[in-house]
């Protein structure tokens, strides 16, 4: 289950970057759009989300030939935290992690024991996906700049992908590219190649259904190449509140011993 945990705590930054409003879609009259208008449909989203509550998540995680179901919740404020939260079949909570601009907090409720990363340590531990600035771009969709012009167009998917020219982090040695289909002009998946690390992250959206006016994912497929190893991610959404109130107060009990959990990851 720890495994799990740090696995999730990297993944889950990166899982709902094909959020949108619904109304950013331009319609048309052929049977997909060309590649133009969802260049320009991209542009022209609007990012509204300040608040976003998933409740309830079932996640499916493969790794080493072995699979372990959980269940997990997630909650964001934009410029502010995201929060995950996992717990048991039976709702009970295992887990929290709190990911803000200098740090990464983990409670263990198992162990009643908790550990904080310092941003000077996140990269060191956790690659380039650690960085707030990044993950809020892409949880958060502050739009990314793409190039006009589809870097591969795949006739018989109908799908088209672009280069992603820039991310909130400056320092990330990553080839990134962001998909559409073509049929909906809608974010179909990611992909993040870190260079440096020799590791990469690729993402595939589920189904869209359309949530306090936006359209929104139903669920995502992950899988990743970390440090030589490969994990792979499904996730399941339910339950979802856009712009609501969201409550994420910090609060670590008294009886928590602090220890360095992540060292040595």
């Amino acid at each position: 289950m720890k495994k799990l945990v740090l696995i999730i705590s990297v993944f889950t930054f990166i899982m709902i970057a094909g959020c949108s409003t619904k109304k950013a879609v331009i319609s048309t009259s052929s049977n997909y759009f060309s590649n133009n208008d969802i260049y320009n449909a991209y542009k022209s989203y609007s990012n509204k989300i300040e608040h976003l509550w998933i409740k309830k998540i079932k996640g499916k995680f493969y790794y080493s030939g072995k699979r372990e179901v959980f269940y997990a919740g997630i909650r964001a404020i934009k410029d502010s935290v995201i929060v995950v939260v996992l717990r048991n079949e039976l709702g009970m909570e295992g887990y929290r992690l709190f990911i803000e601009k200098d740090s990464i907090t983990f409670i263990n409720r198992i162990e009643k024991s908790y550990s904080r990363v310092e941003k000077n340590k996140m990269r060191e531990h956790f690659s380039y996906l650690a960085d707030f600035k990044f993950l809020q771009t892409v949880f958060l969709i502050d739009n990314l700049k793409i190039e006009k012009i589809p870097k591969t167009v795949d006739i018989e998917t109908k799908s088209v992908c672009f280069n992603i020219l820039d991310l909130s982090t400056k320092d990330l040695k990553t080839k990134k590219t962001l998909c559409f289909n073509k049929f909906n002009a809608m974010p179909e998946s990611l992909g993040f190649i870190d260079e440096e690390l020799n590791n990469y992250v690729k993402l595939r959206y589920f189904d869209y259904n359309e949530i306090d006016g936006f359209l929104y994912p139903s669920g995502i497929n992950i899988v990743t190449v970390l440090n030589n190893s490969e994990y792979k991610l499904e996730l399941y959404y339910d339950r979802i509140e856009i712009n609501q109130k969201v409550p994420v107060k910090i609060k670590i009990p008294d009886n928590y011993i602090r220890v360095k959990y992540f060292d040595g990851i």
